[in-house]
């Protein structure tokens, strides 16, 4: 975060540097391009620091299927994380519980989404999702081979709720679930 903090300072000083009215005028448009050239390396230079400091952060991956996918109540939380592509997972069935789904392991199979997030994000996740007294968080192998944490239910949580046959939290109206 220094090395941004110096770029920024370095740019409002080559800005303020035009008090250039004592000097000649070559010598005023010699600091001028220089000031343009240093102006021009900063965006580079401070989407370089970001990415960087971002790839020393440690990350994890997460699949989500309910109130944390685009468009659900939740997705806020996901801000800043990396969607890395649309996903599934065999062998799990989804529940409509009401304002959020369950899924627990069956036989159906389960549609979501995947997200690098940064580690600092799972107590914020867990804390959503009541880890471990309602949904334990599992480290499991999804459809496309990609390992990722996600959210499941006991058996026991939805006895007397409807299943979602499509797998598919956001289109549970559609499949008469």
């Amino acid at each position: 975060m220094g090395a941004i903090s110096l770029a920024l300072a370095l740019a409002l000083l080559l800005r303020t540097a035009d008090a250039t009215w004592l000097i000649s005028k070559e010598k005023r448009e010699q600091r001028e391009e220089r000031r343009d050239f240093f102006l021009s390396l900063l965006t580079p230079l401070s989407s370089l620091l970001l990415l960087l400091r971002n790839a020393m952060q440690p990350t994890t991956v997460v699949f989500v299927y309910g109130s944390l996918l685009r468009g659900g109540q939740y997705h806020s939380l996901l801000q800043g994380a990396e969607f890395l592509g649309t996903d599934s997972l065999n062998h799990i069935d989804l529940y409509n519980l009401g304002p959020y789904p369950m899924a627990v392991r069956g036989q159906n199979r389960l549609y979501g989404e995947c997200y690098r997030i940064p580690l600092s994000l799972l107590p914020r996740l867990d804390e959503l999702e009541d880890h471990p007294r309602v949904y334990e968080r599992q480290w499991v192998q999804l459809d496309s081979g990609t390992f990722a944490w996600v959210y499941l239910g006991r058996p026991e949580q939805v006895q007397g709720c409807s299943l979602i046959p499509s797998g598919r939290w956001l289109a549970r109206d559609q499949s008469g679930a």
